[in-house]
């Protein structure tokens, strides 16, 4: 991430459940690790739920709200780069109206990514991994104690199997309980660098049985704003159809001041420090580095160096003139 980034998301679940996300993202760097902070919350409301009793028909309003916090780094383990990344979450869950209860707990995730082959890469997210004894769970104002599920999320995606088109797969898997796995696969397509359509199977869980939802996805793409809409059914149920609307900012890219010419052998080439296969913790970081400013050798335009990569002839003659 080179550039501060807004997000945001609205969606009425099922018709009834009001859903809100947003984030703001900004990169950091800490001496010469480069990485990215973000700030988040993601809120459910549920208005006028129908409270039966003695004396009538009453109502009441049912929230849950989570705050979070988390950032991301590259590191290089076993001389590989790996991005590890980590977010703490803050829960607050309750009702209003004629029913007063709230509650409220923190929990943890941890997860990576890295590229394996051809740009593929592979991920791993631990969701709710903190034990209840150092604050793991949901505290409820009347003393009672509910834990938050945990669970592991693995994900594939591989933008080279087809010009322009990225196929991605998940699978959830929950190590607790008698919960049956849910995948998660889609295709996105970008038409050109206004227009991306996506398509998929988004596995959903009712009374304990896996349904596959058919899903469809649209986006427009126009300098820093993109807008995008996805279409969602659940369980083939007609009145379970679901519309998410999404808006997105990057912050515009400054302008550079014209520098003074300076001959060299590339026409264009990623700044130093930049490429995502090597991370400042590499052991070729310092040697790749140095190279580079002196605009002997420089990296491939999508900011990946590939060092392990055989030098073709071609490049080899590059670098000798």
């Amino acid at each position: 991430l080179k550039r501060p980034y807004l997000s945001s998301m609205y969606a009425s679940l099922l018709g009834d459940v009001n859903y809100t996300v947003g984030t703001v993202t900004l990169p950091v760097q800490i001496n010469e690790l480069k990485g990215s902070l973000a700030i988040g919350f993601a809120g459910s409301s549920i208005a006028s739920l129908i409270n039966p009793s003695q004396s009538g028909i009453t109502y009441f309003d049912y929230y849950n709200n989570v705050w979070l916090v988390g950032g991301g780094f590259p590191v290089s383990l076993f001389d590989h780069p790996i991005n590890f990344g980590s977010s703490l979450k803050l829960f607050y869950e309750g009702f209003t109206g004629s029913v007063l209860h709230s509650g409220s707990g923190l929990d943890l995730d941890l997860g990576l990514k890295t590229v394996l082959f051809n740009k593929t890469t592979f991920g791993l997210l631990a969701r709710n991994i903190l034990p209840a004894d150092l604050g793991g769970k949901l505290t409820w104002s009347n003393g009672d104690m509910e834990s938050i599920p945990a669970y592991l999320k693995i994900g594939l995606a591989s933008p080279d199997l087809v010009e322009n088109l990225t196929v991605g797969l998940d699978y959830d898997l929950h190590p607790y309980g008698n919960q049956p796995g849910l995948g998660h696969f889609g295709l996105e397509w970008t038409l050109n660098k206004f227009l991306i359509i996506r398509a998929g199977i988004d596995q959903g869980l009712l009374s304990n049985t896996v349904s596959n939802n058919l899903t469809a996805w649209l986006g427009l793409r126009a300098w820093v704003l993109s807008l995008d809409y996805a279409y969602h059914p659940y369980f083939d149920e007609a009145n379970a159809l679901t519309h998410y609307l999404s808006f997105s900012l990057t912050w515009p890219e400054a302008k550079k001041k014209p520098a003074a010419s300076v001959p060299t052998t590339a026409s264009a080439e990623p700044d130093p420090g930049s490429f995502n296969d090597v991370p400042p913790g590499s052991s070729k970081y310092t040697a790749i580095m140095a190279l580079t400013k002196q605009r002997i050798i420089s990296g491939y335009p999508d900011n990946f160096f590939r060092p392990n990569a055989k030098v073709t002839r071609a490049e080899a003659i590059v670098i000798l003139i």
